[in-house]
This record gives structure tokens, sequence and C-alpha cells, in this order.
């Protein structure tokens, strides 16, 4: 197993999410819409999949400039954001103020295209 570290974030409309760091997107997941199981709980499990962040081809490798528009795509990380892991959170952690972040610790483990996270600590 992996250690990996992702960092609760608004999700932008009153609930919380998993940011994802740029590195980790771009080296681990590579694609978005990649199917995550985070384990939370013995009990508790999400399944979510990859969301936002910057595209990538078919080999994986991140499409640096929008075709459409000719500009380059801001580096960024992928979300996992899900009602329920947004209810989780709310519940375990409180909410941060602007420039605060919670860092929380899991570890990976990868199954044929399925990743497994299972929380450690915060």
């Amino acid at each position: 197993m992996i250690p990996i570290s992702l960092t609760v974030q608004s999700n932008g409309s009153g609930g919380m999410r998993l940011g994802i760091s740029s590195e980790d997107s771009k080296n681990i997941f590579i694609h978005r819409k990649v199917i995550v199981l985070l384990h939370l709980t013995n009990i508790e499990i999400i399944k979510c999949k990859t969301a936002c962040g910057n595209p990538s081809d078919g080999n994986g490798k991140w499409i640096p400039i929008n075709p459409k528009t000719k500009k380059p795509y801001r580096k960024k990380g992928f979300d996992l954001n899900k009602k329920e892991l947004s209810q989780w959170l709310l519940s375990n952690f409180k909410k941060t103020t602007k420039g605060e972040s919670i860092t929380l610790k899991f570890n990976l483990e990868k199954t044929g295209d399925t990743f497994c996270l299972y929380f450690i600590a915060n």
C-alpha cells in the first residue's frame, strides 16, 4: 500500500469534497472518472470517481492546451466529490475557513482498474 494525503475542500455548494494533488492526479490516478472506493470505516465504503482536474489523452499524458480555446489548462488535481462523502466529512471534521486546510491520510491500493483508499487519520 502507498500512503497518500488528500485535502478536505469546499465543493462550492455548501458541502465538502476531497482534493487530490496535481502530482498524485497525474502520476497515480492519471485519468478523470476512474473508480475510487473510499474505505472510511470498517463498514463505511463510498464509491466515487475522480472528477475535474486536467484532461489526459488515451496514453495518460495530460493535455496542456485546450483545443477549443488554444489557452493552457490551469494545472490542478482531481477531486472526489459525492453526497455521502460530503456528509461524512461534515459530520467528522469542522468546516474550514478560507486559507485553512485539513489533510487526511489514506493508504492506497490498486486492484485492476479500481483504486481503494483506506482512511488512516488526519
